[in-house]
């Protein structure tokens, strides 16, 4: 795992990304495939030293992502929140249309 990430930081692609970020620049998405998404979250949290935001399209997902998240980083701090505690949408009562529905 190391050795890859310090093959990550040396890459002239990834030190002009974190020479963007450090100098306050907008980034659009990367567009990496998913294999390169989390050894380079995680190289650039340990570069930047500051919180990163994952977004993902469901909570599973984002439990996975923090499971697999743990082999690249010592100790990652993440913060998940779900906008509706799964088991509060069932007493909401009946789905307006066009809501979005997460099954677990």
């Amino acid at each position: 795992m190391k050795l890859l990430l310090k093959k990550i930081h040396h890459l002239e692609q990834y030190q002009q990304l974190l020479t963007q970020i450090q100098a306050g620049k907008t980034i659009p998405g990367l567009g990496l495939p998913r294999a390169a998404r989390l050894p380079i979250l995680a190289s650039l949290h340990a570069d930047l030293n500051l919180p990163i935001l994952l977004i993902t399209d469901r909570a599973d997902h984002a439990l996975s992502l923090f499971d697999e998240l743990g082999f690249w980083v010592k100790s990652p701090r993440i913060y998940l929140q779900s906008r509706i505690h799964f088991s509060m949408k069932r007493l909401r009562g009946e789905w307006q249309r066009g809501a979005t529905v997460c099954r677990y």
